[in-house]
């Protein structure tokens, strides 16, 4: 993800946003995205100055979600960090690359960029891939719609019910909802975790660039500190 702010938030920091893109992520639809800059964030003890970010109107979401959506920090901070996400302490810690000790951080596993997310390696029920790591995304694991239909071992989910199992920029997501194998990331193994076959034929989960997403219900079993500068995640 990406800094960005809600049209409301814009507007009551006195800030003005220009220009017009789409924004796509999941689901079928896209968002309309204009740019503002922001002359400071700060996170705790560290202050990010001048700043682009993104408007994009998220607050559209928050019936949906059940919590106000007013913005959100993301890659543009956190690559100049270290950043340690502790999902049992319920703390993120940013650390200054020179300050790191690698030694303290775990299993190191293999990154690389898409734009500005990160896809890492992994292996789901003896098949390999590469999978973007979404720690924004409260699901397990997706599978994406054209991983699951060049595998045979998923057809005998076909007939399974499909459920709204997610929402994004571009709307509702769907999926078949399994209990499914094993899936393996960093060497870790992950037992049986739920797992999303998404049906999408538009949007991030119909791609074939990438075999799906790895999301917080599998990396909250974990400490995980993501060293971009390393192209390194650790577990």
């Amino acid at each position: 993800g990406v800094n960005l702010l809600t049209p409301p938030l814009t507007k009551g920091l006195g800030l003005e946003a220009q220009g017009h893109m789409q924004g796509n992520g999941a689901g079928d639809g896209h968002m309309d995205v204009q740019l503002t800059k922001v002359s400071s964030l700060q996170l705790g003890d560290a202050t990010i100055k001048d700043q682009v970010f993104a408007q994009i109107p998220l607050n559209s979401m928050g019936d949906i979600e059940g919590v106000g959506m007013p913005g959100m920090v993301g890659f543009e901070t956190f690559r100049r960090f270290v950043t340690r996400i502790d999902y049992g302490a319920q703390t993120l810690t940013l650390i200054k690359p020179e300050a790191f000790d690698p030694k303290t951080a775990g299993t190191p596993v293999p990154i690389k960029f898409n734009g500005n997310t990160i896809e890492a390696p992994a292996i789901y029920d003896g098949v390999p891939g590469t999978f973007t790591i979404d720690t924004g995304a409260r699901s397990s694991l997706i599978l994406n719609t054209p991983f699951v239909a060049a595998h045979a071992q998923f057809a005998k989910y076909a007939d399974t019910p499909v459920a709204v199992t997610g929402w994004g920029i571009g709307g509702p997501t769907k999926s078949h909802v399994i209990r499914g194998h094993d899936l393996v990331l960093g060497g870790q193994h992950i037992a049986a975790p739920v797992v999303l076959l998404s049906t999408a034929t538009k949007g991030a989960d119909s791609e074939a660039t990438e075999s799906g997403n790895i999301g917080g219900g599998t990396l909250k079993r974990f400490v995980v500190t993501l060293a971009y500068w390393q192209n390194l995640m650790y577990l």
